[in-house]
């Protein structure tokens, strides 16, 4: 049985914008994480806010570089999303996820690189095709290669800069299939949804194994409700190859409350004798205070 492997949000990151003085706080004791446990957070947001003017305070209200809070609190993986052509923002293209990935590996941290397969949001309410894949929406195989040398040629490039992740998601909670246009289409066709999926697989695996470089390969689903039947799918229609089954838990929007998430997140790994990661959550972190 795989080792359960959670990322965590760390809530000591305080972004402001004011640089007023601040009271002190008691800074909780950290406990190092475990060899085999992922403890970390998604700071694709960093960059952009410190563009704003934002900077970033730790629990005692010391300004340091968000990367530097984090490992000092104890993370050892940052997660940074990648959008294919995102003409509306400045961010979360490739510069920005490689001014992430450095600013990441320069603290010592793993990086998750998370493909999207989109000019902007991928989710379970729409997975939006990249404009400039539009015309071959209708043609799998052509659809399959631009979406093998996309991922190819920017694990290339990060390569070639010393900056290759370590662990890579192919497409962002995709509990629909991939490369859609507008309203979703369901039932999952999964002739085509396989198709893609393992072609972006192969060129994480291709580039792994030219680099010489161990590179694990995640799919990504929201909810471990919808990671149950769609993990099944997936697996009984050919989709095999992948190291990680990442999952977004929000307890506000699971049939699975905290008490017994663990019994869903158990079957996934048991199942199919993968390790998994809660890539994206949110949660009190109390339940007895007034408001």
């Amino acid at each position: 049985m795989k080792q359960l492997i959670f990322t965590a949000l760390i809530s000591v990151l305080m972004p402001s914008c004011s640089s007023g003085n601040n009271e002190t706080q008691t800074d909780d004791t950290v406990n190092p994480p475990q060899s085999n446990f992922f403890y970390g957070a998604d700071l694709s947001y960093v960059n952009e806010m410190e563009d704003c003017g934002a900077s970033y305070k730790d629990a005692s209200g010391t300004t340091k570089d968000p990367f530097v809070i984090f490992k000092e609190a104890g993370a050892n993986l940052v997660r940074v999303r990648l959008w294919h052509n995102p003409t509306w923002t400045n961010y979360s293209n490739f510069d920005d996820v490689k001014l992430t990935i450095q600013r990441a590996k320069q603290q010592g941290m793993k990086v998750l690189l998370d493909f999207h397969y989109s000019d902007t949001w991928a989710d379970p309410s729409k997975q939006e095709i990249p404009a400039a894949w539009l015309d071959d929406i209708d043609n799998t195989p052509a659809l399959g290669t631009l979406l093998y040398d996309y991922t190819y040629d920017t694990l290339n490039a990060l390569a070639n800069l010393n900056l290759l992740p370590d662990i890579v998601q192919v497409g962002n909670e995709i509990n629909p299939m991939i490369l859609q246009h507008g309203d979703l289409v369901w039932p999952i066709d999964w002739s085509r949804n396989s198709f893609l999926l393992n072609k972006g697989i192969q060129a994480i695996r291709d580039i792994s194994a030219e680099k010489n470089k161990d590179i694990g390969v995640m799919l990504h689903i929201a909810q471990p409700e919808n990671a149950l039947w769609w993990f099944e799918q997936a697996t009984q229609n050919g989709v095999t190859d992948f190291d990680w089954i990442g999952v977004s838990y929000y307890p506000i929007w699971s049939t699975y409350d905290l008490s017994n998430v663990g019994t869903a997140l158990n079957t996934l790994i048991t199942t199919y004798n993968k390790d998994l990661m809660v890539v994206e959550t949110a949660y009190p972190f109390t339940l007895t205070d007034a408001d």
